[in-house]
């Protein structure tokens, strides 16, 4: 343990305290006219953002302190620099890309332990106001307090002691039985409280429009801490569309995917294959085919939506088919190099032979070429056509196909209800389906892995003419849910009549305005092949991005 750092077990939690790093908190980045990130205020600052139910509206608490601050319309929630000056006191110096706050410097007055109708109550006293901020450390929640300390050992309860410190105090707490823990603050005497939860719920929503709502849920469900984050909006005045990267077969984590295409809400998609960074489900966008399923496996369950806001979930049945010349064939793949047999077509950037395998390239409709493939020799593909290679089977059908004979290909889906829809999205299992409970993994094929307890969780999922797209987290020691406790919780607590499972585990992210969700600042974000977003329509015009 570092010099000055004290440790003290009360009960079933632990405390240390030691010198900080700095006296004061870091500098809040400036946007446009004078305006200031809610997460970052909130994070840096310490100040408590509350419930938010309606739009354009930020109620705030700073020791005891409230009010109502207006928020900005843009890709991040902007509050003023004035009106958090204003509310905190202090000074604060800035420039066009940086304001920097300070207050008068706080003393650690005690710090005092009790049990609670929910757990148990940490609580910080101080002399006068201090920023702080807060992170998690596993199941230890750990504060850095803008504030020192002068007192002697008896003033500490059970024997915690203190000493000088030359910038500021920071207060780890830990526990060995499962919680989840919340911070707040209170005035006259001030205060910072830290409640450890051990039963119960926390839950907070900010309405970033009156049809789209960001709600966080720290909760006791089925005998376990829960951390759940959830975004619930109108498909007709936000479109939901699919987030891909450039090129199609490469990762990205899904900030950077909604970042670059400016989605104000996004979450993971599909699976995908790691090694070769292609799409293990059916991808469509704007009538285009960017993947199918893979090869010999049974139905799954997919997204099947159109721009005007209309969608479905259901099972999906695709099969290609391809036209040489005369001759008919089976479409095996569409941008999956894993299969084994038979025709597949690449419609991206490039394609990389992996071995035993004959590429035909295509342009305007018509067979251009026939080469054998090189393991690892990359080849283009025309901007014009596509790439059509040929394993095992199909490398002899290739080999006697005319050069400039025609080639076409046709997917063909069903059931028949989404055939027409332009946009796709293939994943699985299918959770919920007319409010009826619909899981069978063994159904749709998937690995009992998938399967497994304590898995963070994305899915989409609908109530009416409402959407959906939540995310289960394992940030700190919040525990994930299988399958089927997913699908019991999107029932029974969020009452939504279908649903789908999406990616999880290490895929599993929500964005919004900037910044992950599910995860403290900071985490590592897995890349992905494939996403969902939300983009306000044109008739709801009330985002315009700022960021960077």
């Amino acid at each position: 343990m570092a010099r000055g750092a004290f440790w003290l077990a009360l009960g079933s939690v632990f405390f240390t305290l030691e010198a900080s790093a700095s006296p004061l908190p870091p500098p809040l980045t400036v946007y446009g006219n004078q305006q200031l990130d809610a997460y970052e205020v909130e994070n840096r600052l310490g100040i408590q953002i509350l419930d938010a139910p309606v739009a354009g509206k930020q109620p705030v608490n700073w020791y005891g302190r409230s009010s109502e601050l207006s928020v900005s319309s843009h890709s991040l929630r902007l509050l003023s620099v004035q009106g958090i000056r204003d509310l905190v006191g202090g000074t604060v110096k800035q420039d066009n890309t940086q304001a920097l706050f300070a207050l008068g410097e706080a003393q650690l007055v005690s710090i005092q332990r009790s049990p609670s109708a929910t757990g148990e109550r940490i609580v910080i006293n101080l002399d006068k106001p201090a920023f702080y901020q807060v992170i998690t450390l596993g199941s230890n929640l750990q504060i850095t307090v803008q504030a020192k300390s002068e007192l002697p050992a008896n003033v500490l309860p059970l024997g915690l002691i203190s000493q000088n410190t030359p910038a500021g105090i920071r207060v780890e707490i830990g526990a060995s039985s499962p919680g989840f823990y919340t911070v707040s603050t209170l005035g006259s005497p001030s205060r910072i409280v830290v409640d450890r939860w051990t039963t119960g719920r926390s839950d907070r929503l900010q309405a970033w429009a009156a049809d789209l709502v960001y709600h966080e849920s720290q909760r006791f469900w089925e005998e376990k801490p829960r951390r759940i984050a959830w975004v619930t909006f109108a498909p007709k005045t936000h479109r939901l569309g699919l987030l891909v990267n450039d090129p199609l077969r490469s990762l990205q984590p899904v900030s950077a995917m909604a970042n670059l295409q400016n989605a104000l809400v996004a979450v993971n998609g599909g699976f995908f294959n790691r090694n070769t960074a292609e799409s293990l489900g059916v991808l469509r966008m704007n009538g285009q085919w960017l993947g199918s399923p893979v090869p010999g496996l049974k139905p799954r369950g997919v997204l099947a939506w159109s721009d005007k806001g209309d969608w479905v979930l259901d099972r999906l049945t695709w099969q290609g088919s391809l036209q040489l010349g005369e001759q008919s064939f089976s479409l095996v793949a569409l941008n999956d190099s894993a299969y084994g047999n038979g025709f597949g077509l690449f419609t991206s950037k490039t394609y990389t032979p992996v071995g035993g395998e004959f590429v035909g390239t295509v342009r305007k409709g018509q067979l251009v070429s026939i080469r054998e493939g090189s393991v690892g020799l990359g080849i283009l593909i025309p901007e014009d056509g596509y790439l059509l290679v040929a394993k095992q089977s199909a490398i002899p059908i290739l080999k006697t196909v005319a050069i400039g004979a025609s080639v076409d290909f046709k997917v063909t889906v069903l059931p028949e209800k989404i055939a027409n829809f332009p946009n796709f999205i293939g994943a699985g299992p299918l959770l919920l389906q007319d409010g009826k409970l619909v899981l069978d993994p063994n159904l749709e094929q998937f690995r009992s892995d998938v399967r497994a307890e304590g898995v963070a969780r994305t899915a989409i999922a609908r109530r009416g003419d409402q959407g959906f797209l939540v995310v289960v987290s394992t940030e700190g020691n919040a525990s994930g849910m299988s399958l089927e406790s997913f699908s019991r919780f999107l029932q029974t607590e969020l009452q939504v009549t279908d649903a789908l499972n999406l990616d999880g585990g290490g895929s599993s992210a929500l964005y919004l305005g900037g910044h992950l969700r599910d995860r403290n600042s900071g985490r590592f974000e897995r890349p992905i092949a494939n996403g969902l977003g939300l983009w306000p329509t044109p008739e709801n015009p009330r985002v315009n991005s700022i960021l960077p």
